[in-house]
């Protein structure tokens, strides 16, 4: 049997962007396989084998105990990062229930930049040049169906002065609600500029600037819903001025014309709303298999929701999933337009104005519940949307990330509320997820394992349960150019199961090579079956499990995360590093 038929690749694709997860024909190793050099080698000739094989009972697989991360920003009233906090600073409560506070850490820029520094690269033997791996991916989303003309081109102007502030490890892709916009994740600033300079008005917006009568999708669905009689008249009136120049003699075309713009701002409606939420689900499923954080920008005027709340839910429920925020942004600024016609007499009746408020109020719901339900900020009632853009595109100054392993979680996939909060009562804003769906157990205890390590793989995060060295090297001889990665994993403190003479664990290891830009290329999955003499043990105790693997690539600059996954205790390492492979 083959390497490549030992290993199972992992496949994924997008609606937006394309396909991932190919190998393009190369021909690579299965990952990770023991080597018999060093250590184990030496073994063998003392006549000790480590056997590497499959275990003629099966071994079990422990799943670990769910664990949930809130980031945490504060701001003070001004809205300035608070910094200096303290795990004894916070509160958290589950479903109303106080929480044990299980880790705190604090991560400013600075320490994410002297972690990326001191991450794993290829030796200065091979003389390659430094890279700076992909730290953060922002994908800007503007909703050109429901912007005006005039809104979205401010705020592509806006965009651009963003694009000037990346720092090197960020990864921005534009995007629009339409889809006429879909450039992929990159750092190029003159390349995004140029894409985002073809961004235009596609306005699908039910109800457009000029429509006779004026037909909003809230406003239908409270005639056509809610069946609100005043609702009704207001656009019969409407439809009288617009149409027939308030002829009395017309009233009863209008009330025909009313009853058709209803209707079609209803259908219309329910459509555009429909684009919005799998638009946005979409670009979410994009950005799961990208290795850092992620952040979606979402530059919309809103949308009233009525009844069509169940599709934006599922997106919340994914980006909660794969721990993406959520910012958005009104790209409005401060904005005073009606539902009405501004001359029509409608727009001036106390019902109207009643009506012009909810509709306000329902729209921006939709932009406070993508941010606070994923843990993100949303950027409301203010003209400077360069500003906005910054701060949402930004990485906070200060995060407090606290863990607890939930006391009531039963593995059912339910929601449950979460709320932090200060010891102390002080002005401030504390900007966190407002819930998380209990991690739902589907399938065996293998596939439940199967899915949290694609998970924390894709995370761009870096668990060290057990001591990990990763080195990575390229190698190019005649015909081929290699990666080649080299792993020691410490295993002091794993539990190993005794099996008559044997030492026994399993390690799951897992790979996945990314271009410059975050693009899966090429990786893998082995399992691991160790079965240890005593004396090999006690010289992996000190010395640590030697593993090595080989892929073919093409010249190029590449991330490379290694994960590996002991089975007996659940403990989980990950290490990355960037190489670059000449020509």
């Amino acid at each position: 049997m083959t390497g490549e038929n030992r290993t199972a690749l992992r496949k994924s694709v997008s609606a937006v962007g394309g396909a991932v997860g190919r190998t393009q024909g190369k021909q690579w190793l299965a990952i990770l396989s023991v080597t018999l050099s060093p250590a184990l080698s030496m073994a063998g000739q003392a006549g000790q084998t480590a056997q590497v094989q499959p275990a003629q009972v099966p071994a079990p697989i422990r799943v670990r105990v769910n664990v949930v991360e809130v980031r945490v920003v504060v701001r003070d009233e001004h809205g300035k990062p608070v910094a200096n906090l303290t795990r004894e600073d916070f509160q958290l409560y589950d479903d109303g229930k106080p929480q044990t506070i299980a880790n705190f850490t604090v991560e400013t820029p600075e320490m994410r930049s002297a972690d990326a520094a001191a991450a794993p690269s290829a030796g200065a033997t091979e003389e390659l040049m430094p890279a700076s791996a992909p730290e953060r991916f922002v994908a800007l989303v503007f909703d050109d169906t429901h912007l005006s003309s005039a809104d979205l081109m401010y705020a592509r102007n806006s965009a651009t002065a963003f694009l000037d502030g990346l720092e090197p490890g960020d990864r921005v892709g534009l995007y629009s609600v339409s889809g006429s916009l879909n450039h992929n994740f990159t750092a190029n600033k003159e390349e995004l500029k140029k894409a985002l300079a073809g961004l235009s008005s596609h306005f699908a917006m039910v109800s457009r600037q000029g429509d006779c009568p004026k037909v909003s999708y809230y406003l239908a669905n409270q005639v056509d819903t809610l069946q609100d009689e005043t609702a009704f008249r207001l656009i019969v009136n409407d439809a009288l001025h617009c149409a027939y120049g308030n002829d009395p003699k017309m009233m009863a075309q209008a009330e025909m014309l009313a009853r058709n713009a209803v209707q079609q701002a209803m259908a219309l409606g329910q459509a555009d709303n429909n684009q919005v939420s799998d638009q946005l689900m979409a670009i979410v499923k994009w950005m799961e298999t990208k290795p850092g954080r992620r952040t979606v920008v979402f530059i919309s005027p809103g949308v009233s929701l009525t009844n069509d709340r169940t599709r934006l839910q599922r997106v919340v429920e994914e980006a909660n999933r794969q721990r993406i925020v959520i910012n958005t942004l009104d790209a409005r600024g401060v904005f005073t337009e009606g539902t009405f016609s501004a001359d029509s007499g409608a727009a001036q009746t106390p019902r109207a104005m009643a009506l012009n408020s909810q509709e306000a109020t329902e729209q921006l719901d939709l932009l406070i519940n993508l941010a606070d339900g994923t843990g993100g900020t949303h950027y409301l009632y203010s003209n400077d949307i360069a500003g906005g853009l910054k701060q949402l595109g930004d990485d906070p100054a200060i995060t407090y990330i606290l863990t607890f392993s939930p006391t009531a979680a039963k593995g059912d996939g339910a929601f449950h509320k979460l709320k932090v909060g200060l010891t102390e009562k002080r002005h401030y804003q504390i900007v966190a997820r407002n819930g998380y769906y209990d991690e739902k157990k589907v399938g065996d205890s293998k596939q439940q394992v199967e899915a949290e390590i694609r998970r924390v793989l894709y995370s761009g995060t870096e668990p060290l349960d057990m001591p990990m060295d990763l080195k990575l090297a390229a190698v190019k001889n005649a015909t081929e150019t290699k990666i080649q990665i080299m792993v020691m994993l410490g295993i002091k403190d794993v539990p190993f199961r005794k099996e008559q003479d044997r030492n026994c664990n399993v390690l799951m290891t897992s790979v996945a090579i990314f271009d410059d830009n975050g693009n899966y290329m090429m990786g893998g999955e082995k399992d691991l079956e160790l079965r240890l003499t005593a004396p090999t043990y006690e010289q992996f105790l000190n010395t640590g499990v030697p593993m090595r693997a080989e892929y073919t690539v093409k010249p190029g600059r590449y991330l490379v995360r290694q994960l590996v996954r002991e089975g007996e205790g659940g403990r989980m390492s990950v290490r990355e590093g960037m190489v670059e492979v000449p020509q």
